[in-house]
């Protein structure tokens, strides 16, 4: 038996736009009534988690430059030069709007939410494949680099010092990862080292929170 289905694989962009196509004309071509309504709402779901996945990331982060230091650009074209490299890249999100995700069903729920008490064995399995397809697709969208608390004022707070937080210096007009030292106490920040061992700084403007490093990296990292 073959396994190469769609149906067997991860729940792609293009896997939801052959879903909503598919049931956009089966309910098209239904004569109405509850199967009809229900198959409509699937696809209201299922344009949804389309619309999820249009995001598009504001910055880019890599640390794969051979001196250590993270560094981050906005623009589209560097980021392009760094893929081009083989560098590791993290793309950086704006906090979307909170999504209302469904609960999962299964085919009795299916059939009480269709409220179709009549023999539809097929109907309902296909309804509870849509609906789980569009919870997961909407939970994976939501996994994408998201930075938690969005950019804070340095005026109204500041992070824990030897942390590296993503920054905006407005002299430089840069975004970079920076920490502030121990000692500090006027608000620089460190972005770099010198081989003499001094440092490079900036006086940002906002700072905010690095996104979670991705699970497979932070299992990699415990094995070294």
């Amino acid at each position: 038996m073959t396994t190469n289905h769609p149906a067997h694989g991860p729940v792609s962009l293009d896997r939801l736009h052959q879903i909503s196509e598919i049931l956009s004309k089966a309910a098209a071509q239904s004569d109405g009534g509850n199967l009809g309504y229900a198959m409509a709402d699937a696809v209201k779901v299922i344009d949804g988690a389309i619309a999820s996945f249009g995001t598009e990331p504001v910055a880019w982060l890599h640390s794969d430059n051979g001196i250590g230091i993270p560094a981050i650009t906005r623009s589209r074209n560097v980021a392009d030069s760094w893929f081009s490299k083989g560098w590791n890249i993290k793309p950086l999100y704006t906090t979307p709007p909170a999504s209302v995700v469904p609960d999962a069903i299964s085919t009795r729920q299916a059939i009480a939410k269709m409220e179709n008490h009549e023999p539809c064995d097929s109907i309902n399995v296909a309804y509870k494949y849509g609906w789980n397809a569009c919870r997961a697709a909407m939970l994976q969208a939501g996994n994408s680099p998201v930075s938690p608390d969005g950019w804070i004022p340095v005026s109204e707070r500041m992070p824990e010092r030897d942390v590296d937080v993503q920054v905006y210096c407005a002299d430089k007009k840069e975004q970079m990862v920076g920490y502030m030292e121990r000692n500090e106490t006027e608000g620089w920040f460190r972005f770099a080292s010198l081989p003499n061992g001094g440092g490079v700084y900036c006086k940002p403007t906002h700072w905010m929170s690095l996104p979670a490093a991705p699970q497979q990296a932070k299992s990699q990292h415990k094995k070294k």
